[in-house]
């Protein structure tokens, strides 16, 4: 399973995305960098979860938190990860 996260800039930013499981341990970060401003909608442009963890280890099946910060900006949303 994987999944693409969708968002959109309104300046350029330091973007990082962030995985948290339920009890708030980072299970995997996504440094992006500074990006321009403008749409990451699409999955050219989009970043990607491949459902690992930092090491490369899958991780289980249930509910999880994805946390978008991008300067000053956080952004948080729920992910179901079924397998």
């Amino acid at each position: 399973p994987e999944t693409w996260i969708p968002f959109q800039l309104k300046e350029d930013s330091e973007v990082t995305v962030t995985i948290f499981d339920l009890g708030g341990k980072a299970v995997r970060v996504i440094p992006l960098g500074l990006l321009r401003a403008g749409d990451y909608t699409t999955r050219s442009r989009a970043p990607r979860w491949d459902g690992r963890n930092d090491s490369g280890e899958s991780v289980s099946s249930g509910l999880y938190i994805c946390t978008i910060r991008a300067g000053t900006f956080t952004s948080s949303q729920r992910m179901i990860l079924l397998r």
